[in-house]
């Protein structure tokens, strides 16, 4: 999505820039593994395929994708991704929306749940997203317990897909506050909806 090419979400513990080819030898190591592979419901790609993929991804309106850095003394260790996918038809204010944290030193220390009420924060104000979709593997324990803390709730299981299909309607969320040199900060992305 090229709305997102020169911009940098800021939380706490995370910041989210976006997916470019110098990202991609990284994440294609990462899909090598086949628990994430299984986690995520990817397929195994050449490291062609991936940089064709990064590209791709830069183009197509529909797709939003965010690098997930967590924050240390060096500036930020790339340790997984953020997406979003905007293909509901019948929906424009619905968006598709998941995240994998690739790095296992990272998982457990709310990098995850930081990365999601960004980019939910960042959606809700700049593309006008009111209601997200994540669909969950039915063996994913920690990712089904993570969208479950978030708010979403249950919808459906596709058994063909063996995935659960979980929504949250975000109108708790606050637009983030975009700063001059590109930066976008968002503090504390849930308000009460009272």
């Amino acid at each position: 999505m090229r709305l997102n090419e020169a911009l940098r979400l800021e939380g706490e513990r995370v910041s989210l820039v976006p997916y470019r080819s110098q990202h991609v030898k990284t994440y294609h190591a990462w899909m090598q593994d086949a628990a994430l592979l299984a986690a995520t419901a990817s397929e195994r790609l050449s490291l062609e395929e991936e940089y064709e993929n990064c590209a791709s991804w830069h183009a197509d309106e529909g797709k939003c994708t965010f690098i997930v850095l967590h924050r240390d003394a060096s500036g930020g260790l790339m340790v997984g991704d953020v997406n979003l996918f905007l293909n509901d038809a019948e929906d424009a204010a619905c968006a598709e929306i998941e995240v994998m944290v690739a790095v296992s030193s990272a998982r457990r220390a709310g990098v995850a749940r930081e990365a999601l009420t960004l980019l939910q924060a960042w959606a809700a104000g700049a593309l006008g997203v009111r209601r997200y979709v994540a669909k969950i593997g039915v063996n994913n324990a920690p990712s089904l317990a993570l969208f479950k803390r978030l708010g979403y709730a249950f919808v459906s299981t596709s058994a063909a897909f063996q995935e659960v299909r979980d929504c949250a309607v975000c109108c708790c969320l606050r637009p983030c506050r975009a700063l001059n040199n590109g930066r976008v900060i968002c503090s504390r992305t849930r308000t009460s909806c009272g």
